[in-house]
């Protein structure tokens, strides 16, 4: 595999990740950071960690196989996703799949009840939860196997795949919430990054022989219109939570018919356009020249992409111990204190201090790295993420050098994982992910412990006759 391919995820990642940095530092919310110099140095520190490691792991030989079981895997992923849809939208929405159209109406209605029927049905998921966390890696793989054998895949698996999608986003729309479609491109993303990788090798091109190609173009160009598409649905749906609409206008619970008729009022801007007490600044560059709405949607994103650093400077300042393994996880945090009875150990994290200096890890982000520090300190947590690229880059090389399917899932993951890194420890905050990402690693894993066994067999066996 050439340097410019096994480079490829590494550098867009770390053109990413310099990006949310540097709108941390000049976009336009300022954040009033308490400790600027220890916070540059400790980003550094990582995003060096993560460069080096990175393209350790990616040396040496590729090891591993294709799936042989690919389509039972997105038959199945299929199956379970529109199975599980039914009863999820239940527990978790309060609405059932054919409502679909009543929640995308109203998404700041649908997120509340979400909301609320968290609350209501505390402690009482457990069996639902369990279901979606032991079946959602195989619905996870579907999509990335179909994009890994587009080839031979035929048109009713691209029917089942399709479906399975679809679940995902019905389940999604029902909510109100957006990480569910911005998750599904980043894994086709990821995806289709191995897929082009991969074709470099077989047919010993360069990169920019892919590139170039019509076909890879081509589907560029569909990516773009997809994301770009996206982002106008993500920018609409932020709108209708603000809940300025002429029905809401009409029935008097909001004092103007839009947003833009609202940020005229003298409050208008306050109102609406800040974090906390953390305001949009309506100069900067990329707010002054766009109208109301695309304002809001630049305060979203930018808050999305920046809010976990500021959250990460606050959990610096604070003076923490160990929470012995579980503080890296909400959800295993959740399911420790719910059998032991205890709460007293993720109260000493880093991540439960924030609440007292007004940033709850219950609704604001921190980044990973406070996550990880509940177990093993700031310094340790440089270290966790310098190992996770270090799997990364070893992914990397087992999918595209030996087409090993389990090994591009993981990528993937491990994808989604670091274009996470501003905002939390996404695969570990719910059991879905968390279930995935642990089985998936497991079973690379174990898949290249058995060929490294098998080697040794077949030397002393000596070549058959």
């Amino acid at each position: 595999m050439s340097l410019s391919l096994r480079a490829l995820p590494f550098t867009l990642m770390m053109i990413y990740l310099l990006s949310t940095i540097l709108l941390f530092w000049f976009g336009p919310l300022d954040w009033p950071t308490p400790n600027p110099k220890t916070m540059a140095l400790f980003l550094t520190c990582a995003v060096f960690g993560i460069c080096a490691f990175y393209v350790v792991g990616a040396q040496d030989d590729p090891e591993g196989h294709p799936i042989s079981s690919w389509r039972s895997i997105i038959v199945a992923g299929a199956i379970l996703s529109v199975v599980i849809l039914f009863p999820s939208a239940h527990y978790y929405a309060d609405k059932m799949p054919w409502q679909i159209l009543d929640a995308l109406k109203d998404q700041k209605a649908a997120y509340d009840a979400l909301q609320k029927k968290l609350v209501d049905t505390a402690g009482t998921r457990t069996l639902i939860s369990a279901v979606r966390a032991m079946v959602y890696p195989v619905i996870f793989a579907a999509l990335p196997l179909s994009i890994l054998n587009w080839r031979r895949m035929s048109w009713w698996l691209w029917i089942l795949t399709a479906a399975a999608v679809c679940s995902g986003l019905i389940f999604s729309i029902l909510r109100g919430t957006d990480r569910e479609g911005f998750d599904m491109i980043i894994i086709a993303g990821a995806s289709g990054f191995v897929v082009a990788a991969r074709s470099c090798v077989a047919r010993n091109a360069t990169l920019s022989d892919i590139i170039l190609n019509r076909k890879t173009l081509a589907g560029a160009v569909l990516f773009l219109v997809i994301a770009s598409f996206a982002l106008s649905v993500f920018a609409d749906r932020r709108a209708q939570r603000t809940g300025y609409t002429p029905e809401a206008f009409a029935a008097g619970t909001r004092d103007a018919p839009s947003l833009a008729e609202h940020l005229k009022s003298g409050a208008g801007w306050g109102d609406v356009m800040c974090i906390r007490d953390i305001c949009l600044d309506p100069d900067h560059v990329l707010v002054r020249y766009v109208d109301a709405p695309k304002k809001y949607t630049i305060l979203m994103l930018t808050s999305y992409l920046t809010q976990g650093y500021f959250g990460l400077s606050l959990a610096m300042t604070n003076r923490q111990s160990s929470t012995l393994g579980i503080g890296h996880s909400s959800v295993i945090t959740r399911l420790y204190e719910r059998l032991t009875h205890d709460a007293s150990l993720y109260e000493r994290s880093y991540t439960f201090g924030l609440r007292q200096m007004h940033w709850s890890d219950e609704s604001q982000w921190s980044s990973i790295f406070p996550w990880l520090a509940n177990d093993v300190g700031f310094p340790g947590s440089i270290a966790v993420i310098c190992l996770l690229a270090f799997l990364w880059g070893r992914s990397w090389r087992d999918a595209v050098g030996a087409n090993n399917d389990a090994a591009a899932i993981v990528f993937c993951l491990l994808f989604q994982l670091f274009v996470y890194v501003p905002a939390n420890n996404q695969l570990a905050q719910t059991f879905d992910a968390y279930f995935t990402i642990t089985g998936w690693c497991a079973f690379w894993l174990l898949a290249k412990l058995s060929i490294k066994k098998e080697r040794p067999a077949l030397l002393r066996a000596g070549p058959r006759v």
